[in-house]
């Protein structure tokens, strides 16, 4: 996982504001709300206010992960897309077995990650494909790509619960015809997406 961490820390300078404000971007921090269609107001992370003007504005919120109240997952355990890097810095190698909730591209993404690092992944999707917001010529490439990588994939199934058996974290997922125990020695991850706080680019 050394050679995870240092890939990670590489890229990182690549996303942050001293970038894009060497690039000539006017980076602002803090919570933005459109006033109309033309007029963005900002509330400072320094507890000021600024408006920006503009004909054209592009808003794109980003994404946190969405823990599903599932009975059994807070005594178990989890991470989530946002701590697992900080999490696994502590291991020396990536975990023998996990399990991914959610199909979308950011647990598609984890699942082969992590398969293809040398962990037993089983992926659960409530839907009947993963990538369910693409074509189905991508799901059904994705689903192939990741099977190939090793990834165990159910879809139709939903996480009922998560619990501790013989030592081990399992969780139970069900579909209309049974049910299903999987295994996992590492906590589970959580890459489902919701929207969080308003970033607006004018």
């Amino acid at each position: 996982m050394a050679r995870v961490q240092q890939v990670v820390a590489d890229i990182a300078p690549h996303d942050s504001v001293e970038r894009y404000t060497n690039l000539g971007v006017d980076v602002v921090k803090g919570y933005a709300k459109l006033v109309d269609p033309w007029t963005v107001e900002i509330q400072l992370n320094d507890g000021g206010m600024q408006t920006l003007t503009a004909r054209t504005i592009v808003i794109a919120t980003g994404a946190r992960p969405f823990v599903p109240p599932l009975p059994g997952i807070e005594e178990t355990g989890y991470v989530t897309s946002d701590t697992l890097w900080t999490k696994f810095a502590e291991l020396e190698e990536a975990p023998k077995k996990l399990v991914v909730l959610g199909g979308g591209p950011i647990g598609s993404e984890l699942a082969q990650s992590f398969a293809r690092l040398g962990s037993n992944v089983t992926q659960i999707e409530m839907s009947d494909r993963i990538m369910g917001r693409e074509d189905l010529e991508v799901s059904t490439f994705a689903h192939q790509s990741l099977t190939e990588s090793g990834v165990n994939i159910l879809t139709s199934h939903q996480a009922m619960r998560c619990e501790m058996r013989d030592g081990k974290k399992n969780t139970l997922s069900s579909n209309t015809m049974k049910q299903k125990s999987i295994s996992s020695m590492m906590s589970f991850f959580v890459p489902l997406v919701v929207a969080h706080a308003l970033k607006v680019m004018v």
